[in-house]
């Protein structure tokens, strides 16, 4: 993933901050205003914009940046000793029986708390929530909240995002999403419910139409990986042949024009450690992949031969691959464009083609 930027700390030992200036000087002082129960509408609402510009990659790091700036943490930062429980939360003004407390009177209050020490704040935060989240940050925000350590905040941000994450903007989930699919394989708390509600977030039509337009214009950061990541469901493949001819990526065109010939999608799932001498005891780590037929309608000749006249050598050795798969029922269309790469500037084509050559005469 991209590393996200970085920017002068102000109010903690580290040397530099993922979060901006302006959104430190918010967040310390909407912590400090939290902790003497006087908190504004318009602090909030000025907490919350500042969040408008930052990325989804910086919620990892930002989120505990976050809560040491507030001072939320649960060694230090409350002005009296406090109890827990019951008491804990009504020392915090959390106490729902209350009817006059801070999250009900302010409940975007919860996008400041949700990062705060304490799972029963959490709690409270995400179920004061109200509105659906306006950027990539608040989603990858709650997404993270899905995966929580204690149970009861995984729950209510589960409800919360069943109600609030699947009807946030396209714009917001498909930016984030770069981010959170490679991330789905290292979140490991969660349970089927919440992942379902993050699947239902991101394969809604606007979001991967949105998604497209994303994969066809040039950005940076592992986007290969989160086009084979995208492809573990059907819901993307009408868009592939779009990719394939238009994208301005190499990676983008290479990945899209494999899925269509080759007529399966393939993504990473993980590594698994492979005997390579059992009596040293020496073992190697293996890549492992996981596969899915699409079946689509396209015109095979049209990809295939966008493909072998490709720019990118990246592209022509997939050409050339699927020439030496077909090579059995090659057509004169396809014996032409063999043709075309046998005198190709990659050597890496050029032997595929050699290879082919050498098959054919043999057979």
């Amino acid at each position: 993933m991209p590393r996200p930027p970085e920017y002068c700390d102000l109010f903690t030992y580290r040397k530099r901050s993922v979060v901006p200036e302006n959104v430190q000087e918010l967040a310390r002082e909407l912590g400090v205003s939290f902790q003497r129960k006087k908190v504004s509408a318009e602090l909030v609402s000025a907490f919350r914009s500042a969040l408008q510009n930052l990325p989804a990659e910086s919620v990892p790091r930002g989120a505990s940046e976050i809560r040491e700036i507030a001072q939320m943490n649960m060694a230090y930062g409350h002005r009296e000793p406090i109890g827990l429980g019951t008491r804990f939360l009504q020392a915090l003004g959390l106490n729902h029986k209350n009817g006059d407390t801070l999250l009900q009177d302010h409940p975007d209050l919860g996008w400041l708390l949700m990062f705060h020490g304490s799972g029963y704040v959490r709690q409270a935060a995400m179920e004061a929530l109200t509105t659906s989240p306006s950027c990539p940050f608040e989603v990858a925000a709650v997404v993270y909240r899905l995966n929580d350590w204690v149970r009861n905040v995984r729950t209510a941000s589960t409800t919360y995002g069943r109600e609030f994450l699947v009807t946030a903007s396209a714009e917001a989930i498909s930016e984030s999403a770069f981010f959170l699919l490679p991330q789905m394989n290292f979140l490991s708390r969660w349970d089927d419910q919440a992942l379902s509600v993050l699947q239902d977030s991101i394969y809604r039509t606007e979001v991967l139409d949105e998604m497209r337009e994303q994969f066809l214009a040039p950005r940076r950061g592992k986007v290969g990986q989160s086009l084979r990541l995208i492809l573990q469901r059907a819901d993307f493949d009408i868009h592939l042949e779009n990719l394939a001819l238009d994208a301005r990526l190499p990676t983008v065109r290479a990945i899209a024009v494999e899925t269509l010939l080759m007529g399966r999608a393939r993504w990473f799932v993980g590594y698994r450690r492979e005997w390579v001498n059992k009596v040293y005891g020496i073992t190697r780590r293996v890549a492992e992949f996981e596969t899915r037929n699409i079946e689509i309608d396209f015109e095979v000749e049209e990809i295939l031969g966008a493909a072998a006249r490709d720019k990118s050598s990246l592209v022509r050795r997939i050409a050339a691959d699927l020439l030496i798969s077909k090579r059995e029922q090659l057509t004169a269309e396809m014996a032409e464009l063999s043709d075309v790469l046998r005198n190709d500037k990659s050597s890496a084509v050029r032997s595929r083609i050699d290879f082919l050559d050498r098959t054919i005469a043999s057979a």
